[in-house]
C-alpha cells in the first residue's frame, strides 16, 4: 500500500511540474485587458500529440510560432487545411484563459480555467468536433481542474448549437461575452495601431467583407477569417492581442479595436456609412466625421507601404544561359527575381545547383501587348470604382485573353533548341521568375505557378504552357498583395527560370536559416523540413506529416563546429511517411552538407540584418551515391 501511495505522489508531483513547466508566467500576456492568457498548439494531432504553450511576445500567433519555431513554411491557406477536419488534422491552435484569480461557478462547480478556439472554420459534424475538442481539454493538463469551453454568439462551429454536444461529454461552457463581463474586462481595447481614415461600414458575412475597399473601416459583427486590405478594422467581439486578426493587423501596420457595444465608442454609432478619421492617443479613441472634400484628399494623399520593383529590360527574346559567360545579363531587371537569386546560388554552392536558363521579360511584355494590355489598363484605370466581383472577373478575362495569345516564333525555336540538347529525353520545369517576388522586402511565395514541360511534348504545349505561366501574374491574390503594397501593375512582369526537373528523387525539402546577433556567442539556427521522394513539405496531402529537425549552434563564426553540430540536433518531428534525416546513416553526409552549405550561405548574406533565408531542396542518387540540389533561395523576414 505504501509503495502504491508513494507511486500516485510520484506521478502526481511529475504532472505538476510538467505543467508548470509550460504554462510559464513570462508567456502569459492579457486579453481585454484584465485576464491572463496562454497562447498554444497542439501538434502530430493524429499520431502522438502534443501540447506546446509558446512565448507569443516573441512568435507571431500559431502560424507564427509554427513558421518559426518548427522551420515551416506555410501560407495561412494551407495552415488553416492542416486544422480543419479531423480526417486530415495535425495541428490544434487555441488559448487559455487562466481564471485563477476570478474562479467561475456554474452549476456550484468552481472553474479555473477556460479554453477558447479560434474559428478555423472546421469541418467536423459536430458530434465528431466536440469529441476532439474533449481530447484537447484531457491533453491541456491546466492546474489539475476541468475547464469550461467557450463558446460564441456568431453563426460559427462554437455558437449554441454545439451546446446539447458539450453537455453529453461532460464539458461545461460558457459564452465568451459572459465571460467576459463576469471577469470585468475592458469594454473598449485598441490592440493595433494609432489612426484610421474611411467609411464606416457594418459587416454581417463573408460576403459583405469582400466587398470592403482601402478606405473602409468595417465594424465586424462577427470574427472573419479573412479580412481585405482595410483603414482600420473594428469588431464586436472580444479579440486576443494575439488573434489572427491582431496578427493581420500588425503586419499590415492597421488599426484594429474591439468594442463590445457599438455605442461604447463616442461618435461611431452616429456616423456609420460615413468618412469618419479615428485617432487613439494614450488608449483614448477620438471619432471625428469628415467632410467629403477632406476625405477625397485623403484618398489622393494615401500611400500604403509603397515597395519600388526593379525597372525591367525589355531587349532579350531568346534563352540567357545562367553560366560565367552572360554575368551581365544575370540581374533582376533583365531575369527575374527567382532567376538572379538562383544565379547566386550557383555562384557560391557550383556543385549543388544545376545548370538553367532564363527567358527575359521582353516575350511577356510582347504577349501582352497583343490584346491583354488594354484590359490591363483599363482595369488599372478603373480599379477604384470596381467591386471586388468586377476585379475577379476583369482579372479573369485577362488570364482568358493572355492564354489565347501567341509567343514569337524565335523565342520558342530557340526555347525548343535548347531543350533538345541540353534536356533531351528528360523533363523540364518553367517557373515564374518576376521583378515582384521573391524580393527582400516582398517575398510573394506561392502568388504565381509553374508547370513542367517534356521534351517529346510539341511546341504547341510548349506555348500553352508558357502562356499559363504568365497569366498567373494576374490572378486575384497578386493582384490584391501588388496593391496593398502600392506596387505599380504596369512595372509588373514575368520572366521565366528554367532547370531540369528531378526525376526519381530521393527527398525534398526546406532549410530555414536564421543568425540571431543579439545572443552570445550568436547563435546559428537551422530548420530542415523534409519528405521522402516527392511528397511535398509546403503543402503535405492529407494528414501527412513532415520530418523536422532544428539545428542549433553557438559556433557560427568557427568552423570547428562543422565536426560538433550533430550533436545539438533537436527533432522537432518526424515524417509519418518514411523519415529522411532521421535514425538513418545514408545520409547524415546530407546533413553535413546542408549544414556546411547554411553556414557559407548565411556568411554571404550577413549584412542583411533581421533576415534569414529560405532554401528548397532536393535529394537525388547519382552514380548510386546521395546528392543534395539547391532550387531557390530567398531573403525572408
Amino acid at each position: 500500500m505504501k509503495i502504491i501511495l508513494v507511486l500516485l505522489l510520484f506521478i502526481l508531483t511529475n504532472i505538476l511540474f510538467y505543467s508548470e513547466q509550460i504554462y510559464k508566467d513570462e508567456y502569459k500576456f492579457l486579453s481585454y485587458g484584465i485576464l491572463p492568457t496562454f497562447a498554444g498548439i497542439a501538434t502530430n494531432w493524429k499520431t502522438n500529440p502534443q501540447i506546446t504553450i509558446y512565448d507569443s511576445n516573441k512568435y507571431k500567433g500559431h502560424l507564427g510560432y509554427i513558421n518559426n519555431a518548427t522551420g515551416r513554411n506555410y501560407d495561412f491557406k494551407t495552415f488553416k487545411k492542416l486544422c480543419q477536419s479531423s480526417s486530415d488534422r495535425i495541428y490544434f491552435p487555441f488559448f487559455i484563459y487562466d481564471l485563477r484569480k476570478f474562479p467561475l461557478k456554474i452549476n456550484n462547480k468552481e472553474y479555473k480555467w477556460a479554453l477558447l478556439l479560434e474559428d478555423y472554420e472546421y469541418l467536423d459534424s459536430l458530434n465528431v468536433f466536440v469529441k476532439e475538442i474533449k481530447k484537447l481539454m484531457d491533453l491541456i493538463n491546466f492546474s489539475q481542474d476541468k475547464g469550461l469551453f467557450i463558446t460564441l454568439q456568431y453563426e460559427s462551429r462554437f455558437n449554441e448549437k454545439i451546446i446539447p454536444y458539450l453537455e453529453k461529454e461532460g464539458i461545461s461552457n460558457i459564452g465568451l461575452k459572459k465571460l467576459f463581463n463576469s471577469t470585468n474586462g475592458e469594454k473598449v481595447q485598441v490592440l493595433n495601431g494609432e489612426s484610421a481614415t474611411g467609411i464606416l461600414k457594418i459587416v454581417n458575412n463573408n460576403e459583405d467583407s469582400l466587398k470592403l475597399d482601402f478606405f473602409d473601416i468595417p465594424i465586424y459583427n462577427y470574427i472573419p477569417q479573412q479580412i481585405p486590405p482595410v483603414s482600420g478594422i473594428i469588431t464586436l467581439f472580444p479579440q486576443t492581442p494575439f488573434s489572427h486578426i491582431n496578427m493581420l493587423a500588425r503586419n499590415r501596420n492597421t488599426l484594429n479595436i474591439y468594442t463590445t457595444n457599438i455605442g461604447t465608442i463616442p461618435n461611431l454609432k452616429d456616423n456609420l456609412n460615413c468618412p469618419v478619421i479615428i485617432v487613439v492617443d494614450n488608449k483614448n479613441i477620438r471619432l471625428r466625421k469628415i467632410t467629403a472634400k477632406e476625405f477625397e484628399k485623403y484618398k489622393l494623399d494615401f500611400k500604403i507601404n509603397k515597395i519600388d520593383i526593379p525597372e525591367t529590360i525589355k531587349t532579350y527574346d531568346e534563352p540567357i544561359p545562367l553560366t560565367n559567360n552572360f554575368k551581365n545579363l544575370q540581374v533582376t531587371n533583365i531575369i527575374g527575381a527567382k532567376a538572379s537569386n538562383y544565379v547566386l546560388l550557383k555562384s557560391i554552392l557550383p556543385d549543388n545547383v544545376q545548370d538553367g536558363f532564363a527567358l527575359g521579360f521582353k516575350p511577356y511584355f510582347d504577349v501582352i501587348s497583343q490584346q491583354a494590355q488594354k484590359q490591363i489598363d483599363l482595369l488599372i484605370k478603373e480599379k477604384s470604382n470596381l467591386t471586388s466581383e468586377q476585379i475577379i472577373e476583369r482579372l479573369k478575362n485577362i488570364r482568358t485573353t493572355i492564354e489565347s495569345s501567341t509567343i514569337s516564333s524565335l523565342t520558342i525555336n530557340s526555347l525548343r533548341t535548347i531543350i533538345d540538347k541540353y534536356y533531351k529525353n528528360t523533363t523540364i520545369k518553367i517557373r515564374s521568375s518576376t521583378n515582384c517576388e521573391d524580393l527582400p522586402d516582398f517575398n510573394g511565395a506561392g502568388l504565381y505557378i509553374s508547370k513542367a514541360f517534356s521534351q517529346n511534348e510539341n511546341n504547341n504545349v510548349l506555348q500553352k504552357k508558357i502562356l499559363k505561366v504568365y497569366s498567373s501574374i494576374w490572378n486575384y491574390n497578386a493582384f490584391l498583395e501588388r496593391e496593398y503594397f502600392n506596387i505599380d501593375h504596369k512595372k509588373s512582369g514575368m520572366a521565366l527560370l528554367i532547370t531540369k526537373s528531378f526525376p526519381n528523387e530521393i527527398a525534398n525539402g526546406v532549410i530555414v536559416v536564421r543568425l540571431i546577433k543579439n545572443e552570445q556567442p550568436p547563435k546559428f539556427t537551422i530548420n530542415i523540413n523534409s519528405q521522402p521522394n516527392e511528397n511535398l513539405v509546403t503543402n503535405p496531402k492529407g494528414c501527412e506529416i513532415p520530418e523536422s529537425i532544428l539545428i542549433e549552434s553557438n559556433f557560427y563564426y568557427d568552423d570547428s563546429a562543422n565536426n560538433t553540430f550533430q550533436n545539438n540536433i533537436q527533432i522537432i518531428s518526424e515524417s509519418s511517411i518514411g523519415n529522411v534525416f532521421v535514425n538513418r546513416n545514408d545520409t547524415k553526409k546530407i546533413l553535413t552538407d546542408i549544414y556546411n552549405h547554411s553556414n557559407i550561405l548565411l556568411k554571404k548574406f550577413e549584412n542583411k540584418s533581421g533576415y534569414g533565408l529560405d532554401i528548397e531542396f532536393k535529394i537525388v542518387k547519382e552514380d548510386n551515391k546521395l546528392k543534395i540540389y539547391y532550387k531557390q533561395i530567398r531573403l525572408i523576414k
